[in-house]
């Protein structure tokens, strides 16, 4: 039988927003209500999975208020979006 295999994720950010942690091509991404995040970065794959919370996203002139569990694919190559906080959120999203 292989053994089960457990590891720590890495810290890669903590601050008053929230905090994000990596672990393979992933970035987890926990962001307190009330802040905004995704200005100016790009998703690889062009999807974000909203784990837990409310948000409302913005994709250039798109604004849509998403719950969590949701998928949430951007439809255009740069995917230049915002993600507002409505509530406590958690995101999981391929790292650049």
């Amino acid at each position: 039988l292989a053994k089960m295999k457990i590891a720590s994720m890495a810290l890669l950010q903590d601050n008053e927003k929230g905090s994000v942690f990596t672990f393979d091509n992933y970035k987890l991404v926990f962001r307190k209500k009330g802040t905004i995040s995704g200005e100016g970065t790009k998703i690889p794959d062009g999807k974000l999975v909203l784990l837990q919370g409310s948000a409302e996203i913005r994709e250039g002139e798109q604004i849509q208020t998403v719950e969590g569990p949701a998928v949430i694919v951007f439809s255009s190559e740069n995917n230049n979006h915002i993600i507002k906080a409505l509530t406590d959120i958690m995101f999981l999203e391929l790292r650049g």
